[in-house]
């Protein structure tokens, strides 16, 4: 990993936020499941080295605390960069079809 990366922490809710989707979407399929999974994960490690490359959100309250929303298909990743300790915090990944504003607050 390069000096300037930042280090990926998933918070406990945004790891279950990963099973429900894979749940979800195994219903169908369980090899899609997997595969999407797979697909958020290599986007969501993306963050690495490019912290900034999710929206400020949209929120006035929440973009002021710094998360930002990186879109992934049907999903938004709800995540704050930390500059101070080169950190990207993942709080959660849910559909962009729902407000999920009340959740991060």
């Amino acid at each position: 990993m390069a000096e300037n990366n930042y280090k990926l922490i998933y918070t406990p809710i945004s790891k279950s936020d990963f099973i429900e989707i894979l749940d979800y979407i195994a219903e169908d399929d369980i090899d899609v499941a997997l595969n999407y999974i797979a697909k958020l994960e290599k986007t969501i490690g993306t963050l690495v080295e490019q912290p900034f490359i999710g929206v400020p959100h949209p929120d006035p309250n929440l973009r002021l605390k710094g998360y930002r929303v990186l879109v992934i298909d049907s999903y938004n990743v709800y995540y704050k960069p930390t500059e101070r300790n080169k950190t990207c915090t993942v709080y959660r990944i849910l559909s962009k079809y729902m407000d999920h504003t009340d959740l991060l607050i």
